[in-house]
């Protein structure tokens, strides 16, 4: 014999909600440990609040990491201009190559594979380099 506890529709519907609000801490935890935030509080309200970005991140990184190397840094940045009313997401790959070396890298990483991103997402998530020499 099994024994089935009726959940009041209330609760059933708190608790959705509340796995739905768990889900994106979660995944902005795990983006916070291969990410560096440039501000924190800034990235995650706008991560949260862009929430489709999410997993876009996930492969965004690992596609990183396969053209510019395991040891590379990535920074997330928030950045603004009022004057064309935008705001996006900026991925900065920081480098140790040459210039010329990150640009080629860049291009490449477009033609592997970004360029081929939808570009609702492309138009709120940018990927750009640094050089660190």
């Amino acid at each position: 014999m099994s024994y089935q506890a009726k959940v009041p529709d209330k609760v059933r519907k708190d608790l959705k909600k509340l796995s739905k609000d768990i889900r994106p801490a979660k995944d902005i935890e795990l983006l916070g440990r291969m990410y560096t935030f440039s501000n924190p509080i800034e990235v995650k309200k706008f991560i949260l609040t862009h929430d489709y970005l999410i997993n876009p991140l996930f492969e965004v990184h690992k596609h990183i990491r396969e053209i510019f190397g395991e040891s590379v840094e990535t920074c997330l940045e928030i950045h603004r201009d009022p004057e064309e009313d935008f705001e996006g997401l900026f991925i900065v790959v920081k480098t140790n190559l040459s210039l010329s070396q990150s640009l080629e890298l860049l291009d490449k990483f477009d033609e592997e594979w970004w360029l081929d991103v939808d570009y609702e997402i492309r138009k709120t998530l940018e990927v750009d380099i640094e050089n660190m020499l």
